[in-house]
């Protein structure tokens, strides 16, 4: 009997480890996004990641480890809207990619604009 009080007594904190280690991960994604922005002269918007996935995969070594994806979206002239994928393992980003967009500095070029 006591065992089994014991086993269950695992399950809350072992969810709560989960939860918190989780949390950490998801910290370490928002200063990927941010860095990445900046990198790229983007506005990181809503100041957040959102999880969008996750999986057992093997590392380098071999080893099974989760793989976390974050996804997030940037600005470039504040008003559009683009995405931008995380994709880590515990606390080591592997990539973080922005879907192309338009660089809004670009000369816009218009053949029948004259200018005097």
């Amino acid at each position: 009997m006591m065992l089994h009080n014991i086993l269950w007594s695992l399950v809350p904190i072992s969810y709560m480890v989960i939860w918190w280690k989780g949390a950490q991960v998801r910290e370490v994604a928002i200063e990927a996004a941010i860095k990445r922005c900046n990198q790229y002269q983007v506005q990181f918007l809503d100041g957040t990641v959102v999880r969008c996935g996750w999986r057992f995969i093997r590392n380098h070594k071999g080893q099974i480890v989760l793989e976390r994806r974050f996804s997030f979206e940037f600005s470039p002239d504040g008003e559009s809207r683009y995405s931008g994928l995380i994709i880590s393992q515990a606390k080591k980003i592997l990539s973080t990619t922005l879907e192309p967009y338009p660089d809004p500095n670009a000369y816009d070029f218009n053949p029948h604009s004259h200018s005097s």
